[in-house]
Parts: structure tokens; sequence; C-alpha cells
């Protein structure tokens, strides 16, 4: 005898479309409050049977779920579904897994995405219980994503390629995120957050391992992201499609979501596709190889190495799978023991192709402060053809670059002395011959302060970190507090009010010194400040 079940149906459409590049569409199945029995297998069942998909989809069917558990075990306790193209048939049952990738926060779970035929019009659910277990459940949610089919965006960006000093790896063309979203209704993190990459990370998209439509495959892991995990964004800063296309995702340097919870100092690369069983394609693999040799040089990181990651607590190899950093089969338990051939190809791809070629510029420019009027400046040489380093310095700004020193043949190091105290400068330095110039070093901001940026006046505790600050300056205090942020001019930039924390956007201002002006309207301090 079939076991009627009880349960509310709470139907959300959600349709957005855009004349100018593909249609999409998003809806929601919500079903609460449910009955239980035993089955033979000694079991407790819940089923919902035949509920009508509230869309109609193309070129496919993006499929997840999420549901509200306590007590919920992934060993003993399982979500099923099966999709019907017409009322007299049925696909198999599918078990919806729990996404690896979603961070799990409370009660609520995430299953991984699945891409289905556009044709399935009904769905069952089946939620199965171990018969001792504890689980109490909420709700279940279906969601359901059409991503329409692309449409090449003709208003395509010009990509410059880009190589770095240590190694002059170009990056790899890429899809932007206009090329994979021409409608713009896949919009990126409004307020990102800059990361300094020491690990690459390898992942699987864990789904479909066929399209017709990659960029859709794309929109769709966007909205999943997004709207089903509640991320700010699409996890991965790259993306790679069995063709061999690449496709950006929160780009370079910008913190992800994809890494075990621990995503600074990490870029996440998705390879699309389930490689439980089977091995990326050899074009997946061969623009996975330029994407790595290009950012493993930026970072000036040996391929082959391992370094410690502090966001994990863990030494790793500066290429790695997800599954190092916790418990996940991510990138599949096919392609995760390839890793050590896609590192030795990136090691093979940097010594074959990306030969270094004219005057190779000084790199890791450093300055300390010797006294109040003097700096000494250090860096690493990487030419043997110089005959000699030109030091260029700026006053309080790197806007007006002026030669001050040269230095002989092999010699990394020059001392700027008669400075002026308490004043911010700026350098660079390049390598010359007789034939030509080498491309700048980075920059370096420093300030003629002997003792450092300390307080000038210490009346109650005011804390300030991290100070040289390029960004965020954070302020922290045990009391309410007026601030206000000048230039060394004295001009008022800025005016803040402290309630135990606070972050000052720096990026907004020019390299220099400023000035932090505290008062508890009784008593009034000051801090130095430096943008470099």
């Amino acid at each position: 005898m079939k076991t009627k079940f009880s349960f509310l149906l709470v139907l959300l459409l959600i349709i957005g479309i855009n004349a100018k590049a593909q249609q999409t569409k998003r809806a929601t199945i919500g079903l609460i409050t449910f009955l239980s029995e035993l089955n033979p297998e000694n079991k407790k069942v819940y089923a919902f049977d035949k509920q009508e998909i509230p869309l109609k989809a193309d070129p496919f069917l993006a499929l997840s779920l999420s549901w509200e558990a306590t007590n919920w075990e992934k060993g003993n306790n399982e979500i099923w579904y099966r999709l019907y193209e017409h009322t007299n048939t049925e696909s198999d049952w599918i078990q919806a897994k729990v996404d690896p990738h979603a961070d799990q926060i409370g009660n609520k779970w995430i299953s991984q995405l699945y891409f289905e035929k556009k044709e399935n019009k009904f769905i069952d659910l089946k939620i199965v219980l171990d018969h001792n277990s504890t689980v109490s459940m909420n709700n279940v949610v279906l969601n359901f994503f059409s991503p329409g089919k692309s449409k090449k965006n003709t208003d395509k960006e010009t990509q410059e390629k880009t190589t770095t000093v240590t190694c002059p790896c170009p990056q790899p063309q890429f899809e932007t995120r206009l090329d994979w979203c021409p409608a713009g209704n896949c919009p990126p993190n409004p307020d990102p957050s800059p990361t300094t990459v020491s690990h690459l990370i390898v992942h699987h998209s864990a789904g479909t391992n066929a399209s017709s439509d990659w960029a859709g495959v794309v929109r769709s892991i966007w909205d999943y992201h997004v709207n089903t995990n509640g991320w700010s964004d699409i996890g991965y800063n790259w993306l790679v499609d069995p063709n061999g296309v690449l496709y950006e995702g929160r780009g370079d340097n910008i913190l992800g979501a994809h890494f075990c919870g621990t995503n600074t100092g990490t870029m996440g690369v998705c390879v699309m596709g389930d490689f439980t069983n089977i091995s990326p394609t050899d074009d997946a693999k061969s623009i996975l190889t330029d994407l790595l040799s290009w950012k493993i040089c930026d970072i000036n990181a040996d391929p082959l190495g391992s370094s410690f990651h502090a966001a994990s607590s863990q030494t790793l190899n500066n290429i790695s799978g997800h599954q190092d950093g916790c418990s996940t089969e991510c990138p599949g338990n096919t392609f995760y023991p390839e890793l050590g051939t896609v590192r030795n190809n990136v090691n093979d791809h940097i010594a074959t192709n990306c030969e270094a070629s004219g005057l190779l510029p000084p790199t890791d420019l450093e300055g300390i402060v010797v006294s109040n009027t003097s700096i000494q400046l250090d860096w690493q040489d990487n030419s043997s053809t110089e005959i000699n380093f030109v030091v260029e310095r700026s006053i309080n700004s790197n806007s007006n670059y002026q030669q001050v020193g040269t230095t002989n043949t092999d010699i990394a190091t020059f001392t700027d002395v008669n400075l002026t105290p308490n004043t911010a400068y700026f350098y660079r330095v390049k390598a010359t011959n007789d034939q030509e110039d080498s491309d700048y070093s980075n920059e370096l901001g420093i300030a003629t302060i002997f003792t450092g940026l300390e307080e000038l006046e210490n009346v109650f505790e005011l804390k300030l970190y991290p100070n040289p600050t390029s960004n965020w300056l954070n302020v922290e205090a045990s009391q309410q507090l007026s601030l206000q942020l000048l230039d060394y001019s004295g001009k008022l930039i800025g005016s803040y009010e402290l309630h135990e924390s606070l972050q000052v956007d720096m990026s907004r201002f020019a390299r220099g010194l400023y000035l932090l002006k505290a008062t508890n309207g009784k008593q009034e301090q000051s801090h130095r400040v430096m943008r470099f």
C-alpha cells in the first residue's frame, strides 16, 4: 500500500530577462511539514511525488537542494531525487551529495550542483534516514536555474597579456565576466577583498563532463554560489572547460571561497567536470598548465616545492588539490593523483617556454631607516649584463621621480643621505648598460622616522595596525573617540566616529604620510600614519 505524506508546498518563482543576451530563470520549491514511517530496510523515508518544475529550462536545467536539519550525518542520512520528462517516464534515483565547497553554517546543508536535461518537467524527492537517527528537519528547498543559451559578447574587452619580472610567462587569454555573462546579471562582489597569493589550489566542479554551452555552466555555478550558498560571488578565481577555454571568476589576487574556509593566500582554479573516474581533457590540462605557470612565476614560487600556508596552518604543495586542505574527494580520485604530473608540466613549461630576454630589472627593493636623515636601500640583482643601477626618488608621493644616484656593476645597495626628517620618500631602481635600460623594480615607500610610526602623544590607549598600510587601517580603542585624518599640509581629508573598532580605507588617498588626531572630548592625541 502506498503511504501518503502530508506537506505544505511553497512556490517562489523569480524570472529575469535581458533582451540583449541570454534569458535566465531561477525558481525554488520549498517543502515543509512531512510525515514518515519505517520501510523494509528499517529506514525512515520521507517522500514527495511528482512536483512540477516551475520553469522551462534552456539549454539545460541546473539543480541543487538545500535543507535545514539538526544532527544530520552525511554517511547515514541521504536525499535522493529523480526526474520525469513526462508523467509516465522516470529517470534513475540520484543521490544529492553535500557540496564540500559550501560553508557549513548552523543547521543549513547544501547539495552539489547537478545538470539535467531541459526536457524534465517533474521531480520526485525522497529523504532516507537511519532508523536510529535523531535528525530534525525544518524544510527542504529545491533550487532550479535555467542559464539561457549563450550569446557571444560583441563588445569584447581587449586583454593585454601580462608577464612578471622574475619569470616572463604570459598570462593566458581568458573569457571575461562580460563574455560568459553578457547580460550583465552576474555581478561581481561589490566589495572584494585582496589577498597575497602563496598557494594555487586545483578543484573540479563535480558536475557534468559534457555540455554544449560551457559559458552557461559558468553562469549556473555563479547562480549556485550566490543564490543557493549565499556567497558574494562565484567562489573560484578561474575556471577551465574541457575545450581549453579559461574563464575569469573572481579574478587575480581576489579572496575566493573554495578552500575549506581557509582561503587567504590562495588562488582557486576549477577544472569543470567530475574527475572521480576520468581525467580532464588534454585541452583542459594544457590551459591549466599555462595558467599555473603564469601565476607560480608571478608569485616567484617553486612549482615543485611546498611552503607554509598560514590560513590553514599547514605546509602545502605550492600547487595543491582541494583535498589537501580538508576531507573531500575534490579534485576527483582520478585527477588528484595526476597533480604531480601537473607540477612537473608547469616546471617544464617555465623552463622551455618562458626564457627571459633583455636586461632583467631588479626585484625585492627594500629599505631601512638608518637615521632620521638617511635611508639604506637593498635589492635583488637579476641581470648579469648591467653596467650600473640607477636609483630614483620621489618626495611625499610616487609621481615626481628624479635620479638621485647610481651604483656600479653587481652593487645592489645604496644609502640616500641628507634627507628631511619626518618625510615620506618613494624609490625605484632600474638596471642599465650601453644597449638598454631594464624595467623598474617594485616601488618602495618609506619615511624618515627613525623611531618608527609611534604615537606623538600617549594620553589614552589607541591601537593602529597595520602601519604603514597600503589599503585598510584598523583603529581600536577602549572608549568612544572622534577621529580626524589630515594630510601633512594640515588639510582635513576625513572624519570618523570610533566605537571600539573602525576600518579606514587608506587606498583612496595618495601614498605618503598622514596625521590621525583622536579626541574623547577632553583630551587629544595624534598618530603618524603612512600609506605606501
